[in-house]
């Protein structure tokens, strides 16, 4: 049987969001196909190509797009909540794919917004069995530092120092000697994070339905 094939694109706002997300968002994809009557193939993340020179955030992702056109079905586009969510989505996803459907049309693609309340760090946190291994510690979410529940999670309002806590704390004999840098358990996590444990978080099971 010839599997069909589902390409995915991915804008990130920043390098280090790409470590987690190249990893969880095919996984994410891959989670909701399960069942599916007929074989589906779905590619790794294709980075949207960035041109920094144009001023307007939509633009970059539009022209980044059509350079991309031809690899991707689901096109993401990730934008921090800042803690209003929904005005992230308004100003920093729709316009945006707004200007990607301009360009390319809508047949045969979809744009998705990945959007935590805050930051991705809370996405990152939410399974604390997979960050204790990934972090090679046998300390529990507790003793990291680090909330359980998903209210409490998407009401942390640092997460990514919260994060980077944790990393300390699952290492502290480390305290005089160089630190390991958090960033480089991202890609780890986004390999391992379950989605069950993500799709707690409002936040993220909203991008499960969106896709």
């Amino acid at each position: 049987m010839t599997a069909a094939w589902l390409g995915l694109a991915l804008y990130a706002e920043g390098p280090t969001d790409h470590r987690f997300l190249d990893r969880l968002l095919p996984r994410a994809v891959s989670h909701l196909l399960t069942g599916a009557r007929y074989m589906v193939e779905v590619s790794e993340v294709q980075r949207l190509p960035v041109d920094r020179s144009l001023p307007a955030r939509a633009e970059r992702i539009a022209t980044g797009a059509q350079r991309l056109q031809s690899a991707f079905h689901i096109l993401f586009v990730h934008a921090d909540g800042g803690a209003d969510p929904a005005a992230a989505r308004s100003n920093n996803v729709a316009p945006g794919l707004q200007r990607v459907r301009e360009h390319l049309g809508d047949a045969g693609r979809r744009g998705v917004a990945v959007v935590p309340v805050r930051e991705l760090e809370t996405w990152v946190l939410a399974d604390g069995a997979s960050l204790a291994s990934v972090l090679g510690t046998t300390r529990t979410a507790t003793e990291l530092g680090v909330p359980t529940t998903a209210g409490e999670l998407e009401g942390l309002l640092d997460p990514k120092a919260v994060f980077a806590a944790a990393v300390r704390a699952a290492r502290p004999g480390r305290r005089h000697r160089r630190r390991p840098d958090p960033t480089s358990f991202l890609e780890p996590l986004g390999a391992q994070a379950r989605i069950a444990e993500l799709r707690r978080l409002p936040a993220f099971a909203t991008l499960l339905k969106d896709l």
